[in-house]
């Protein structure tokens, strides 16, 4: 039983450690679209005909978007595993 709580141990780490790298790549987005953003957007108005009000709803949007899956396949997975691993614990100590 000891080898289950050592894969699922391994399991959570991974989903917290992307969930870290997901964060910070995240941020350096925030970042970056906030330095480039008079840039980005006239790009965007140049190839996509999109103005500078519109360009900032989609990159919002797009970072909530990014925020939510972040969330979703990262952040709860590794509370679910780390749920299980203290259960299966639990259910070791019980035997």
């Amino acid at each position: 039983m000891e080898h289950h709580v050592r894969k699922i141990h391994n399991k959570k780490l991974f989903f917290i450690k992307s969930f870290i790298i997901s964060v910070v790549l995240l941020i350096i987005s925030y970042i970056a679209g906030i330095i480039g953003f008079d840039f980005f957007a006239g790009m965007a108005d140049k190839y996509y005909n999109v103005d500078a009000e519109d360009y900032a709803k989609i990159l919002v949007n797009a970072c909530c978007i990014w925020k939510l899956l972040i969330i979703q396949f990262t952040l709860v997975p590794a509370i679910a595993l780390g749920m299980l691993e203290r259960h299966v614990k639990q259910e070791e100590m019980v035997d």
